[in-house]
């Protein structure tokens, strides 16, 4: 055990896992298991595992680095899931925030949160039309990343990112 990151050992020695460590050890293990099950769909975690893996890459490639805050708005589903787990793949800090509230509790929460990018699932778009973000993506379809459809916006403050092929 190191001394210096005894946070990163159980008492037993054994390491502590990242929500990014157990995703990949799960689809190394059980790739064809299914990971995510809603009516229509099924996800494995081979599958959960690549496309937290395109997010990783998309999020990095739009300029997020570790220990940024990455802000989800949207419904709680696969989305929600490749987004958590591609955000634990950059060593990013992760806000979830439920689509249900009013745009003003929404906005409320992105202000105290700052986030350095914001994905928001297409149907919850309305609920951040007036957030003062670095970046908003609206469209989860991450092979497609840069956003080629005009729902997808960008308020950055930064200098754009070169998306990487």
């Amino acid at each position: 055990m190191a001394e210096s990151e005894p946070w990163a050992y159980h008492p037993d020695g054994s390491p502590v896992l990242s929500l990014a460590d157990i995703i990949r050890k799960r689809a190394a293990i059980t790739p064809a298991l299914v990971a995510l099950a809603e009516p229509g769909r099924l996800t494995s975690f081979a599958d959960l595992d690549r496309r937290s893996s395109q997010v990783a890459q998309a999020l990095q490639r739009k300029g997020v680095a570790r220990g940024d805050r990455v802000a989800f708005v949207g419904a709680s589903g696969p989305e929600f899931a490749e987004v958590l787990y591609g955000a634990a793949k950059c060593g990013t800090i992760f806000t979830a925030v439920n689509n249900r509230l009013a745009p003003r509790e929404v906005l409320a929460i992105l202000a105290d949160a700052e986030p350095a990018i914001l994905v928001v699932d297409p149907a919850a778009a309305p609920l951040v039309a007036e957030a003062s973000c670095d970046t908003l993506i609206t469209d989860l379809d991450y092979l497609a990343w840069p956003p080629t459809s005009t729902a997808a916006a960008c308020c950055s403050s930064r200098p754009p990112t070169p998306w990487a092929s």
